[in-house]
């Protein structure tokens, strides 16, 4: 018997279906092409900011480079306050389909702050550090798009997908000045959903923009403007109970537009860069109680610090990591 090629609108419904089946297993290694996109990329911003501080005017060549690193500490740490660690407080599992067609949702109203150190000036020279704290208020929502497959009875949520959002707004502590809003598109990609024999694991990729912060660093001003910040995020989590635990690592990459004031001893200097860089990376724990659809999320987390060139007080300080962390309220349906 001669085989029969499928036509018309049996083939037809075919095409889509392996469509379906193809673009969520290809997801996976886009992550993985866009991770080593970031961390393949060359000079970081700050460097090259910092090396152009040798052709200010003589006397502010130090202030200069402090000026630099303090401004790329300041880029990172109210980037850090917006995306927080975990990009859905309490959960490392994708939502996925709930009936049907229909999309499960959850939206998140979540409080972080970051902790800040950076140089501060005198006349001619980097005299100590400034800190303070910079808290970030969050309006987060994720939605299911794709459940995924079960390659096993009790295993599935691989190749999901989610999409992520977020809006919030900075406030930065005495000395600075602004209160930059952000906002933020993103997926998460499920590897394995939650299930009573298996924890929840998930790769995410964000990308979000913030407005304009500044620091009074007496002589040495700088401006830190027009903030795009790239977060890699990956999560495990397991519940027991009514309880939660999350872990996860991630890593940032922020660029931004920056002005340095320099005041020196002898005369001033301004100088203009329109890509001030800041690589970072950071690991989060998340500890979380839920009942039904609610859900309370505690947060703490460390962000990488910097590369300073000497052992003043000033370089001491942008090298020091940070540690953040914040609460969440989730509402998942």
């Amino acid at each position: 018997m001669r085989a029969v090629t499928p036509t018309g609108s049996a083939a037809v419904a075919r095409g889509p279906a392996r469509l379906r089946d193809t673009v969520p297993l290809a997801l996976p290694l886009l992550f993985a092409l866009l991770i080593g996109l970031l961390a393949a990329t060359g000079v970081q911003g700050q460097e090259r900011l910092r090396l152009r501080c040798a052709a200010v005017e003589a006397g502010n060549e130090v202030l200069c480079a402090r000026g630099a690193e303090s401004a790329e500490t300041l880029l990172a740490r109210v980037g850090i306050a917006l995306a927080g660690g975990n990009p859905v407080q309490g959960t490392a599992s994708t939502f996925g389909i709930r009936l049907g067609s229909l999309p499960r949702i959850g939206t998140t109203l979540r409080v972080t702050a970051a902790r800040i150190e950076t140089a501060r000036f005198g006349a001619g020279a980097p005299d100590g550090s400034a800190s303070g704290t910079v808290p970030s208020f969050d309006f987060d929502v994720n939605v299911g798009l794709f459940s995924g497959f079960s390659p096993w009875a009790t295993v599935g949520g691989l190749a999901s997908i989610d999409l992520l959002g977020s809006v919030g707004v900075a406030r930065t502590p005495d000395r600075f000045d602004g209160s930059p809003f952000g906002w933020a598109l993103g997926a998460r990609l499920g590897i394995l959903r939650e299930s009573f024999t298996a924890p929840g694991l998930s790769l995410s990729a964000t990308y979000r923009r913030f407005g304009e912060t500044s620091f009074d660093g007496g002589a040495v001003n700088y401006t830190v403007d027009g903030a795009s910040m790239w977060s890699l995020r990956g999560a495990i989590g397991k519940r027991i109970g009514l309880f939660g635990l999350t872990g996860g690592v991630g890593y940032d990459l922020l660029s931004a537009d920056a002005i340095l004031n320099i005041d020196g001893p002898l005369s001033s200097s301004t100088l203009q860069d329109d890509d001030l860089e800041a690589r970072r990376w950071t690991a989060f724990a998340n500890a979380g109680w839920t009942f039904i659809i609610f859900s309370v999320t505690g947060e703490v987390g460390w962000q990488q610090g910097g590369d300073g060139e000497d052992g003043s007080p000033a370089a001491n300080a942008f090298g020091a990591g940070a540690i953040y962390g914040g609460i969440a309220l989730r509402i998942a349906i």
